[in-house]
Formats: structure tokens, C-alpha cells, sequence
């Protein structure tokens, strides 16, 4: 199995830390039950690590089910509220109804037995890295700009310097020395033709 991991330069650090920070208060639909009633409690619950421990605090209370179909339905709304509670404090990448939908059905999925994919993360391996963002956006305007265009094409190395230069100011604009060693310190490029 290959993955491919995707890394954006400019927000991964605050996602690393958002990562560890989103491990410490994981929300979960929780279906509580009690040996001598069929009533099925429906509870939107929040893992809170303090210290060694990790506590488990109730968020929301759904509702009770007596009937497997009302405890469908009452997952199903916990998993929207769930989802705008999470929207509300952290604003995710998807609405918060379609995160609900991920939810449930990823959850079906599970209920209906499908296999899961089991992944051994110490057998992983980086096997290529894609940076999106400058390149992509400032390289095209680069290009509609004719600054292709100002060395021969015999020149590959000084062309390719030129869109680097440029690249870099763009994406850190800092002086020209500045920029060296930033190449150095980096690429270890020492010197610039």
C-alpha cells in the first residue's frame, strides 16, 4: 500500500499543533444503556484529558429510545448536533451538515460489517512530498508575464534560477542577500549564477 502524504507549507505547524490540541477534546455520540430498563440513552460526550486521566463529560443529553428505530433516529440527530456544536468552536473544512453525513455513514458502514482497512503507521513511509501553493498560483502568473520568456532556453540553469529567485521573494520577500541564504541555509545552494 503506497500513501502519499500532502503537506501544506504554510499551515502545517499550526495543524500539528491544532492536531494535538484536537486530541485533548474529542466529542463522541455515546449510547448508554442500563441492565434493567430497554431504554436506550442517546448523549453527545466529550473526552477531557487532565494529567495522566482522561475524563469523560457529558455535552449534550439527546434524548431516550424504547424502539431500535427511534435510537436510529436519535443517533442520526446527534450526530448533526454534534457536528454544529464542533463547527461553532472550531470552524472545519466541510459544513457542519455534511460532516454530519460523513458521520453517519461511515457509521452504517461500520454497523453493516464492512472491513476495515487496518494501516500499521510504524511500517509508513514518505515516499513523495507535494507542496502546494506558490508555485502553482505565482508560477502561472510567472509565466503569463513572459518572465519565461527574458533567458534563452539554452540557459536551463539561469532560467531556473530566475523563476526560483522570484518564487522565494514572493513566497518570503526579504532582500537579495537575504533570499542567498535562505538557499543556503535550505538547499544548500551556496551561491546563485
Amino acid at each position: 500500500m503506497k500513501i502519499l502524504f500532502v503537506v501544506p507549507n504554510v499551515l502545517f505547524v499550526l495543524d500539528f499543533l491544532f492536531y494535538f490540541w484536537y486530541i485533548l477534546f474529542i466529542m463522541f455520540v455515546r449510547i448508554k444503556t442500563s441492565p434493567n430498563s430497554p431504554k436506550k440513552a442517546v448523549q453527545i460526550v466529550e473526552n477531557i484529558r487532565t494529567g495522566d486521566k482522561v475524563k469523560q463529560r457529558i455535552v449534550r443529553h439527546v434524548g431516550t429510545a424504547l424502539t431500535d428505530s427511534e435510537l436510529e433516529h436519535l443517533k442520526n440527530l446527534a450526530e448533526f448536533i454534534k457536528a454544529n456544536i464542533e463547527d461553532s468552536q472550531r470552524p472545519t473544512l466541510f459544513p457542519a451538515e455534511e460532516m454530519a453525513e460523513m458521520s453517519i455513514e461511515t457509521r452504517k458502514k461500520k454497523e453493516e460489517g464492512d472491513r476495515e482497512i487496518s494501516v500499521n503507521l510504524k511500517a509508513l513511509r514518505e515516499e513523495k512530498r507535494i507542496v502546494l501553493g506558490i508555485h502553482e498560483v505565482y508560477g502561472e502568473i510567472y509565466k503569463e508575464l513572459g518572465f519565461s520568456r527574458v533567458i534563452p532556453v539554452r540557459k536551463a540553469s539561469a532560467r531556473s534560477t530566475l523563476y526560483q529567485v522570484v518564487m522565494a521573494r514572493v513566497g518570503n520577500p526579504e532582500s537579495k542577500m537575504a533570499t542567498a541564504n535562505h538557499f543556503e541555509e535550505n538547499f544548500g545552494v551556496r551561491h546563485l549564477p
